[in-house]
C-alpha cells in the first residue's frame, strides 16, 4: 500500500472538486520548535513584544539570541528522523513529501541531501531563488537589519515572535478578491485553522490577546531566500518534482517556481491564477479542487 507524508497540515479525507473523495494516509512532521511540536526551553522565557511585524504574522518579541533560531541543518535533521521512524514501522522504503512555504524549503533541503529516501516531491507557493528582489521580505521590508543593509535583524526578531488569531489572516484576506471573505473561504475552515494555531502551543492563554510563539529562524531563512541566496539545489532532487503556485500568492514569486523547474531533472509545474497563498484551505471553487486534484494525480501515478 502507497503511503503520502507531508510536511503540513492535511485533512485526512480531502475532496477532490469533482465529487469524489479521497482519504489520504499521511504523516503530520511537526518539527521542533513549530506548532504542534515541542519547544525549547529557551522559548519559554519571558520576552516583551516589540513592534507589529505584518508580513511575518506577528508581534516580535525582545529576545536577541540568534543562537536560539532553529538551523536548516537543524530542521533537515529532523526531517530525517521522522523519515526513519515512519521506515521502521512502515512497509515503504521511500515517502512522498509535500511542502508548503516554508515547509516546501525544508522539503526540497532534504530531499536534495537524501534523494534515495524521497519517492515524490510537491512544493507549492516556495520561496527558493532566481531574483534578488521581493517586496515584503527582502530590501526595505522589517526583516532587513536597517543598520546593516542585506542582513537580517536579528534583534528585532529574537528567537521567537507571538501570532495572534487576527495576524494569521492578515495576509490571506488581502489576497481575497472579494469583500465577503466567506465566499472564497469557509468560516468554519477559518475558525478551525485560528483554533489549531493557538491549540499548538500550551503558553497561548498565559497571554492577552492568546497568542502562539513562533519561531524565527525560517524567516531568517526566508530573508535570505529573498536576495536569491539559495540554501539547497534543485538540480540535485532526481525523483519526479510537482511545483505548484497561486496566482495570488504573497510569499513566493513566479521566478522561484521557474528557478526549481529549470534546474530539476524530472519536474512539472501547476500554476492555479487566481489562488491565495492558502489554496488548500480556500474553497473548492477557490482553487482548492484544482490543487487537490493535481496532487492526487501526481502521487497515484506510476513512474515510467
Amino acid at each position: 500500500m502507497q503511503r503520502w507524508f507531508f510536511t503540513m497540515p492535511n485533512d485526512a479525507t480531502a475532496s477532490l472538486g469533482d465529487g469524489s473523495w479521497k482519504t489520504i494516509p499521511c504523516q503530520i512532521v511537526a518539527l521542533k520548535s513549530s506548532p504542534a511540536s515541542s519547544r525549547p526551553a529557551r522559548m519559554s522565557s519571558s520576552a516583551s513584544r516589540g513592534r507589529a511585524c505584518p508580513v511575518a504574522g506577528g508581534q516580535l518579541t525582545s529576545e536577541r539570541a540568534s543562537s536560539s533560531f532553529q538551523t536548516l541543518s537543524t530542521i533537515v535533521a529532523g526531517i530525517s528522523a521522522a523519515v526513519d521512524g515512519i521506515a521502521k514501522w512502515s512497509d515503504v522504503s521511500r515517502i512522498s513529501l509535500v511542502g508548503w512555504a516554508t515547509g516546501g524549503h525544508f522539503a526540497g533541503a532534504y530531499a536534495s541531501r537524501f534523494p534515495h529516501t524521497v519517492d515524490r516531491l510537491i512544493l507549492y507557493n516556495t520561496l527558493y531563488g532566481g531574483s534578488d528582489q521581493h517586496p515584503t521580505l527582502g530590501t526595505g521590508s522589517l526583516l532587513e537589519n536597517p543598520d546593516r543593509p542585506g542582513t537580517f535583524n536579528v534583534h528585532a526578531f529574537g528567537g521567537y515572535r507571538l501570532n495572534t488569531r487576527p495576524s494569521l489572516f492578515t495576509a490571506w484576506d488581502d489576497s481575497i478578491p472579494v469583500a465577503d471573505k466567506a465566499q472564497w473561504r469557509d468560516p468554519a475552515v477559518a475558525a478551525a485553522y485560528g483554533d489549531a494555531a493557538l491549540a499548538s502551543d500550551e503558553t497561548a492563554s498565559t497571554r492577552q490577546p492568546p497568542s502562539f510563539r513562533s519561531p524565527s529562524g525560517a524567516m531568517a531563512d526566508s530573508f535570505e531566500l529573498a536576495f536569491d541566496r539559495r540554501q539547497w539545489s534543485a538540480a540535485a532532487l532526481t525523483m519526479p518534482v510537482l511545483v505548484i503556485r497561486s496566482g495570488r500568492d504573497f510569499w513566493s514569486r513566479p521566478e522561484d517556481a521557474k528557478a526549481i523547474v529549470d534546474e530539476a531533472p524530472k519536474v512539472e509545474r501547476l500554476n492555479i491564477p487566481d489562488a491565495t497563498h492558502f489554496v488548500h484551505l480556500d474553497r473548492e471553487a477557490a482553487g482548492r479542487g484544482v490543487f487537490l486534484g493535481a496532487v492526487k494525480r501526481f502521487l497515484d501515478r506510476q513512474e515510467e
